[in-house]
C-alpha cells in the first residue's frame, strides 16, 4: 500500500506542477493593469482558458488527494 502511495505521489506531483505553472501564467496575465481593449481581450482570454481547463484540473485534484492519503498511511 505504501509503495502504491509513493508511485501515485510521484505521478501526480508532475500533474500538480503543471497546474501550478498554468495558474502562475494566468495570474501574471490577469494582474496586468487594464488600459485598453487589448488588455481586456487578454483578461477575457485568460478567464476562458481557466473555464476550459477547470474540469481537467478537478479531475487531477481528486487523485492527488487520494495519493496523499495513501502516502501518509
Amino acid at each position: 500500500m505504501a509503495f502504491y502511495g509513493r508511485q501515485c505521489n510521484l505521478k501526480y506531483k508532475q500533474k500538480m506542477e503543471e497546474i501550478f505553472a498554468f495558474m502562475e501564467d494566468v495570474t501574471k496575465r490577469m494582474s496586468r493593469p487594464v488600459k485598453d481593449l487589448d488588455d481586456i481581450r487578454i483578461v477575457m482570454g485568460s478567464l476562458r482558458e481557466i473555464r476550459e481547463r477547470q474540469i481537467d484540473i478537478d479531475l487531477v485534484i481528486v487523485p492527488v488527494e487520494v495519493s496523499i492519503v495513501l502516502f501518509l498511511l
